[in-house]
């Protein structure tokens, strides 16, 4: 690892760290603007009667933006010990889980579908009914991911059109009826840009309209529908809207429920050139914004849906730059009218795809994990810990006196009240949502 050649990092980053008023306004403004906003708060009795004088003590307790990350490591290391601090590595900083439904490990063999807690075991492909008790109990939102994509395909799957039309069907619906009322965010059709001239699927037609097609027939209507793709189809040449990825997304936008846009972001290059080349576009904020601004137009909420910010040794001190580079990233995207979601992919190093865990092969090679094997917190997890749970947060004290009412600015989530009034002390917990002349009303005993 020490031998590779580096890049340059003042080359690499030499766009996102430049100096530019009207980027650094735009973020600092738009996140104000969109991420935060006011409210009126009235504080009454339980008969209804104005509280004439209190103290509100007002702390935020979670977020309404989704800060989320894979959960394909539960129950995965060998002892209670690693797997309760993986769990509570997790639930300390996001709020939205992703859970594996890659059908090759979801249904190994024809029929026999993983979908109990007690199935067999598959290294990072927990099984959905565990992986749904977690959540639950940490008050934690679940999203599925995939329901069709050409990866992970399973080799007992048919090669004749109406079979394997069949056969996407009943996976379709068995997951919908399944987990249908339980799971409200699935990625329906996965990196369709990137799909083989060879694959079975193009024997189907327009395999992402029908994946919605199916969608649309099983899943309940208040599913968000999601057509999550590559990080070059996201976010390398621009065409505007000849982009293909706004194209296809537009598409599905007139004649689907396009519920929302998923843009990955992997830095997965590995040549000293390549990653030099970030300054280009990926790591150049004039283009991040001007792709998601052009998504924007679809009037669909955007979903930075899988994220990878290498800690490798390819340039200096990688564990800083990673740090460094997610921080400027997370701002950027938070700040976006348009963004909902920011989901960062693997937790732990030593745990990605296509290796042996606890290895430097396959995309351990990249150091993406927020947090070491054995879940000590890098530079990294320290930064989003501080954006998510202490800058993006809001802690106020209100006074209200005469009956009038206080008006109340902070991010949009729960909220935990405590009120000191002539009868005592009250805890209330409450919403504060992103609605025009929101008022919210606090009920003492």
């Amino acid at each position: 690892m020490n031998d590779v050649p580096k890049a340059d990092r003042e080359i690499v980053t030499e766009n996102l760290f430049r100096p530019d008023a009207e980027i650094e306004h735009r973020i600092q403004s738009d996140t104000e603007r969109h991420r935060k906003g006011f409210a009126r708060v009235v504080v009454q009795d339980v008969d209804g009667k104005p509280v004439e004088n209190a103290r509100i003590e007002i702390k935020q307790r979670s977020h309404a933006f989704k800060f989320g990350c894979n959960l394909f490591l539960l129950d995965q290391f060998e002892d209670s010990a690693h797997n309760l601090a993986y769990e509570e590595a997790f639930a300390k900083v996001f709020n939205q889980a992703i859970i594996p439904f890659y059908w090759s490990d979801l249904e190994p063999t024809q029929g026999n579908v993983r979908f109990a807690k007690d199935s067999e075991p598959i290294y990072r492909r927990p099984p959905p009914d565990r992986c749904l008790e977690f959540c639950q109990d940490r008050g934690i939102a679940p999203k599925g991911h995939p329901l069709l994509w050409q990866c992970f395909w399973p080799e007992w799957l048919s090669k004749d059109p109406a079979e394997l039309r069949r056969a996407i069907e009943k996976r379709f619906q068995e997951i919908s009826e399944r987990y249908g009322d339980v799971i409200p965010t699935f990625d329906v059709c996965n990196e369709a840009l990137s799909i083989g001239n060879d694959h079975p699927l193009h024997e189907l037609g327009n395999h992402v309209e029908y994946a919605f097609e199916l969608a649309e027939k099983y899943l309940p209507s208040s599913t968000t529908l999601v057509y999550n793709e590559t990080t070059a189809g996201s976010f390398l040449g621009y065409r505007g809207a000849y982009t293909p990825m706004y194209m296809l997304c537009k598409a599905l936008a007139e004649t689907r429920s396009l519920g929302a846009v998923g843009l990955q972001f992997h830095l997965f290059d590995t040549q000293v050139d390549q990653v030099e080349d970030y300054r280009k576009e990926l790591l150049n904020p004039v283009n991040i914004f001007r792709f998601l601004d052009l998504y924007a137009n679809l009037g669909r909420p955007l979903k930075i849906s899988e994220v990878t910010i290498p800690g490798y040794s390819l340039v200096d001190e990688g564990e800083q730059f990673q740090a460094d580079v997610m921080e400027k990233l997370y701002r950027m995207w938070f700040s976006h009218p348009a963004m909902n979601e920011i989901d960062y992919w693997n937790l732990v190093d030593g745990t990605a795809a296509f290796a042996p865990r606890n290895t430097f092969e396959g995309e351990n090679f990249f150091k993406g994990g927020l947090v070491d094997y054995d879940i000590t917190p890098k530079a990294s997890y320290k930064v989003l810990d501080q954006l998510i749970n202490e800058e993006w947060r809001t802690q106020v004290t209100l006074e209200l006196s005469g009956g009038k009412t206080s008006q109340f600015h902070g991010y949009y989530g729960g909220y935990d009240a405590v009120i000191h009034h002539a009868g005592g002390v009250s805890q209330v917990s409450f919403q504060h949502e992103k609605v025009l002349n929101h008022e919210i009303t606090l009920t003492v005993k």
